[in-house]
């Protein structure tokens, strides 16, 4: 606790707010709508005095007395503009921009340092799904939206409505942290999200950080990041009116609305998503015979609303939010086709309440972002037929967090950009069935430092390094340090191409299962249990311009003091043995051709995941569901109105039992398909319709033992803009 309290002094000491001299006051808009651009960089070019702009494009700066320089404004999105100016400068500037293209080294992150940056200035490898792609992807869930994403597992088992897990770079579906709008979403009953209860309808973006987090997210950080942020309303929109549905087989049928509003200095969006699915469907077992899936389908509401809001009077450079996150769930749980359960039901309810408050420093110089979270999930499982099951279960668990975290921003100078803050979080588990109750409480100081050196040099134009630390307290288990260390180096003016690695120190608490799973003839928890460590560093290099990006990273991690359940006297309980070592190298490859009419994307990845638990005695076997090899291709065609999409996803072998038996691995699996789209506009509304064929040649193949997938899927959506007031 000492450690805790002194951290938390410094980071506090670090904030502070810049005093003003004489100051250049301004405004940066949009060319077309006269409407302020927030987040802008402006500085002078000869002294490297710089700032940013608040939410409504405004911006001071102090300057000199005398003289003259040259005014530079950047922004993301924007053709970059320079002013040339005499001091002193009287008047209040107002500066047009105009919009512009943005390429691929010009995407957006957040999660990578706590800051937003573009992707050629991120030390470590990572992708960004944006809301052009998830709009025209026709995916009814995250889960089928990540499938092509380099070093990136699904574990799908079977169906639209039935759970889907996720790892990164080999970890385990516990190892990878998944973040709604910076909250933390891992089930805190077993470590890990179920993907098929998120929809897509009101997301913004999503971004998969490749590599462990721990030193800036804490826990369950190992294998990497997923962060999902939601969408705003249009700020050039009075009132706007969506709609978007879907058909799709196996009797699928989805509708997305989407109501937003925004008038001065506020703003509402809500979405609603109805999914409906049958989803029985035929499969070849073992012998060769044909076979049907049942007790399969689902239905699954969505609704999320939220509301923005700039007093102006209270907030001149900042804003309130508040989120609202509700699912309902009831789909069936077929359980495995050697041990099927027909009657057998998953009912789930999922709450999440979010607010957020930011705001700048007079200067723009320093950030200051707040937020309270509380979520609710309520599971029930059912499965008491009362004749045909065995063992009858009717188990209901729910899960609740609340926590609250403050995290400052301030740019002293190029050279030191700290991100720091503190934060803490309880987690409440409650088994009704047997009426036990267990909770924790957890806290954290964090600080995040990029460094930027510029150098005139032919051989270097920059480098970056972004040393991290976070300090992770919890009453259930002993204080920890997580350090993490990330450099980047431009090559030559341009910096088109880099080099860039990482190496870092992450770790995981035990679940509530693992700790206090209830004692029966088999089974039983281990409260005794400790948190499992890992060490991991990659390297490799990227290039990019207008037409091309590829990067190739290789990746190390050792695991150990990993949980792993096994038995003694006959009675299974989980313990701290297993370890683990992973090593690969991905790569990915963009080409845009033809005035990028045609798109060529590609990704690698070869993985060495292996079990070290009994390597004492010569026997080191694959982690199971980990293929060393798996690819995914895509080559796209834009012409005007209309494109074309064709996918081709390969997976190589995976056991499915730590002993890696022969006989039980599931096979390689070639994966195709395909999306025809087109978008055109009439007077009274614009419409968007999108053709998908998944599977397309139907071929017979699992993720899971004894889990088979659908067959051949068609699927048309339409979506439009009904009504629109600007």
């Amino acid at each position: 606790m000492k450690i805790s309290k002194y951290l938390v002094v410094c980071i506090a000491l670090l904030f502070f707010f810049s005093l003003s001299a004489a100051t250049l006051q301004g405004r940066i808009v949009d060319s077309q709508n006269e409407k302020g651009i927030e987040t802008g960089s402006i500085y002078f070019i000869g002294s490297g005095e710089g700032t940013i702009s608040d939410i409504n494009g405004v911006f001071s700066l102090e300057t000199p007395e005398t003289g003259n320089d040259t005014l530079l404004i950047k922004v993301i999105g924007y053709e970059n503009k320079k002013v040339l100016l005499h001091f002193p400068v009287k008047n209040i500037l107002e500066i047009e921009l105009e919009t512009q293209i943005l390429s691929f080294k010009d995407k957006v992150i957040v999660t990578a340092t706590r800051r937003a940056i573009t992707l050629d200035k991120a030390t470590v490898s990572l992708d960004v799904i944006e809301r052009e792609k998830i709009n025209g992807s026709g995916a009814h869930n995250i889960a089928e939206l990540l499938e092509s994403v380099g070093s990136l597992q699904i574990r799908d088992y079977g169906g639209v409505g039935n759970m889907k897990t996720i790892s990164l770079r080999g970890t385990s579906a516990g190892h990878t942290l998944l973040m709604l709008d910076g909250q933390q979403i891992n089930n805190s009953q077993n470590g890990e999200v179920d993907l098929s209860l998120i929809s897509l309808d009101n997301i913004e973006r999503i971004e998969i950080v490749r590599g462990g987090s721990s030193a800036i997210y804490g826990s369950d950080a190992i294998g990497g990041v997923i962060h999902i942020l939601t969408r705003e309303a249009d700020k050039n929109n009075i009132f706007d009116l969506k709609v978007r549905q879907t058909l799709a087989s196996f009797n699928t049928y989805s509708i997305e609305s989407s109501i937003s509003s925004s008038i001065s200095n506020f703003s509402i969006l809500s979405t609603y998503q109805y999914l409906k699915s049958q989803s029985d469907f035929s499969y070849i077992n073992s012998m060769g015979i044909v076979e049907k899936r049942e007790n399969n389908d689902v239905t699954r509401h969505h609704l999320y609303t939220q509301i923005k809001f700039n007093p102006q009077k209270l907030l001149k450079r900042g804003y309130l939010q508040l989120n609202y996150n509700y699912i309902n769930s009831d789909r069936g749980a077929p359980g495995t086709i050697t041990y099927p359960f027909p009657y057998a039901r998953m009912q789930d309810e999922q709450h999440n309440i979010h607010f957020k408050y930011s705001n700048n420093s007079n200067d723009l110089r320093h950030k200051l972002q707040a937020q309270i979270y509380y979520s609710f999930n309520n599971n029930h499982y059912i499965n008491e037929h009362p004749t045909d099951v065995l063992f009858p279960s009717n188990d209901r668990y729910i899960n609740e967090a609340i926590g609250s975290e403050i995290q400052f921003t301030s740019v002293f100078m190029p050279q030191l950009i700290l991100n720091y803050g503190i934060s803490v979080r309880g987690d409440i588990f409650n088994n009704l069935g047997l009426g036990e109750k267990y909770n924790r409480l957890s806290y954290a100081a964090y600080i995040v430092d990029e460094s930027v050196f510029k150098f005139t040099s032919p051989l270097i134009s920059s480098l970056k390094i972004t040393p991290s630390l976070r300090y992770n307290g919890n009453n259930k288990f002993i204080d920890n340090l997580s350090p993490k260390m990330g450099l980047l180096i431009n090559l030559g003016l341009a910096g088109n191409l880099s080099i860039k690695g990482n190496i870092g120190y992450n770790y995981r608490i035990p679940t509530f299962n693992d700790l206090y799973w209830p004692a029966d003839t088999y089974t039983i928890g281990n409260p005794l249990l400790q948190p499992e460590y890992g060490m991991d560093w990659d390297a490799g290099f990227r290039f990019n311009n207008e037409y091309l990006s590829f990067e190739s990273m290789y990746f190390n991690q050792k695991l150990t003091n990993l949980i792993t359940w096994q038995a003694q006297d006959w009675v299974w309980s989980p313990q701290n043995i297993a370890e683990a070592r992973i090593n690969g190298i991905e790569n990915a490859l963009n080409i845009q051709l033809l005035n990028k009419m045609v798109q060529f994307s590609a990704n690698y990845t070869f993985m060495n995941a292996l079990d070290l638990t009994n390597s004492s005695l010569g026997n080191i076997t694959q982690l199971t569901y980990r293929p060393q090899h798996s690819a995914d291709l895509t080559i796209g065609i834009n012409y005007h109105k209309a494109s074309f999409r064709f996918k081709t996803s390969i997976n190589g072998k995976r056991y499915t039992d730590a002993a890696n038996t022969e006989e039980t691995a599931l096979p390689t699996y070639i994966l195709n398909s395909m999306i025809l789209r087109y978008q055109w506009n009439t007077k009274m509304i614009k419409l968007d319709g999108i053709l998908e064929i998944n599977n397309l040649f139907d071929v017979s193949y699992s993720m899971m033992k004894d889990m088979p997938m659908p067959g051949r899927e068609v699927r048309f959506t339409l979506s439009g803009s009904l009504f629109k007031i600007k």
